[in-house]
């Protein structure tokens, strides 16, 4: 099977119908429910598949794979055959199949990078993630570095275990903990290419649901990605992540957080290089509404840095009228 994708692409879309229904049909014709093990065992044979066939990338994002991100967080809804704690560790465990799945199956392919960022960026998604139970405090971690591999396409065996990736430990790396080890050797997330910002969006999304120390994290993390150069900020800004991070900024505009300041350096750097005029406005609505307490000077000498910092080159740019 592995070798005959291209002449029988419908092989690859029934894996891909099995696991969407979660159901199988025995030899006499009866249908039963996939056990959570043997779905993995499924994402693992898709996987495998897509790293030795060059053809099933495509069939992979015709068959509207991707579309396994929702129905597989969907399947976690209602399920009370095990205890709370038991079923954590049985999603986090497809959740992992599931999303280097659909690393394998996006990397370097442009098409599918397009359908994959209709479905992740949706707040479908989003809702479906959040009520999981997957970004607590015992998951939090694992679920971002799946979202990192994501975005940067570091594409990784389904059965690796966390401990097997994450090179150092968040909690004892005061630097940065998102390392990972793959089998070409180290590799420092915050020095990555972005492809596929959708992902970001969804931790940007998600950052006031995880502890508060992992929040400054991942900012710092974005922030790095941020800054490594017009790839990463052309990606970003055009999946609208610097409209995300001027919402959640009015979440804690009248507090002493420090992910204030953290926000305002990435929107910084992101708004030098593209503000949309909805960005713009938004982010001088957090101007007046700050402009009696003591944080608002922070966002006021913010956009007067990223005024300076305006490439005015730069077609996108939509600081002009501000600075009128």
């Amino acid at each position: 099977m592995l070798v005959s994708i291209q002449e029988h692409p419908e092989e690859l879309g029934v894996l891909v119908e099995v696991l969407k229904s979660g159901m199988v049909t025995s030899v006499s014709g009866y249908p039963y429910k996939l056990p959570s093990d043997a779905k993995c065992d499924v994402m693992g044979a898709l996987w495998r598949i897509l790293g030795v066939n060059n053809a099933a990338q495509r069939v992979f994002g015709d068959a509207t794979a991707f579309s396994l991100l929702l129905t597989t967080l969907h399947s976690f809804q209602g399920d009370e055959r095990l205890s709370e704690e038991s079923s954590l560790l049985v999603y986090i465990k497809l959740f992992t199949y599931l999303l280097r799945l659909m690393t394998a199956g996006v990397c370097g392919n442009a098409i599918n990078r397009t359908k994959l960022h209709a479905i992740i960026s949706s707040h479908t998604f989003y809702d479906l993630l959040s009520e999981s139970g997957l970004l607590c405090a015992d998951h939090e971690k694992q679920v971002i570095h799946l979202l990192l591999e994501l975005a940067l396409e570091i594409v990784l065996p389904p059965f690796m275990t966390s401990e097997g990736v994450m090179s150092a430990d968040v909690a004892g790396n005061d630097s940065t903990g998102f390392l990972f080890t793959t089998p070409s050797g180290l590799v420092n997330l915050d020095k990555g290419r972005v492809y596929n910002a959708g992902a970001v969006k969804v931790l940007i999304r998600s950052l006031l649901l995880f502890t508060s120390k992992v929040q400054l994290e991942v900012l710092d993390l974005i922030g790095k990605l941020a800054h490594s150069g017009p790839f990463n900020q052309e990606n970003l800004t055009s999946a609208g992540c610097v409209e995300l991070l001027l919402e959640m900024i009015h979440s804690f505009l009248s507090s002493s957080s420090p992910l204030l300041s953290c926000a305002l350096k990435i929107v910084e750097v992101l708004g030098a290089y593209r503000l949309s005029t909805s960005e713009l406005r938004a982010l001088v609505r957090c101007i007046l509404q700050m402009r009696r307490m003591k944080c608002g000077l922070a966002i006021i000498d913010m956009m007067e840095r990223l005024i300076l910092m305006e490439d005015m080159a730069l077609e996108n740019v939509s600081l002009a009228p501000f600075v009128e």
